[in-house]
């Protein structure tokens, strides 16, 4: 039994969204990792001003928050998404 084309041509764009979506996802967690100093230095002057690694340090759960909330907002929006197709 061969797939049709026009499923094969939807799995194949479900699939570059998923891996389009995986990359943007990453990018924005190692970008900020890279900006941490600058972003540090941004929100926490007078602590960046005595202690930098503290302001670093601190600053790096905003990273830590991030993957935390994509975590759980996939794992919700993957929730709905089923519960949508089931009622749909």
């Amino acid at each position: 039994m061969n797939p049709s084309k026009s499923s094969r041509g939807a799995a194949m764009w479900a699939l570059l969204s998923l891996a389009i979506g995986s990359f943007g996802i990453g990018m924005t967690e190692f970008v900020v990792m890279g900006l941490l100093p600058n972003v540090a230095a941004d929100l926490l002057p007078t602590l960046w001003q005595s202690n930098p690694e503290a302001a670093i340090g601190q600053a790096g759960i905003l990273i830590s928050l991030y993957a935390l909330g994509v975590v759980v907002g996939a794992r919700r929006s993957r929730v709905l998404s089923r519960d949508s197709h089931a009622t749909g």
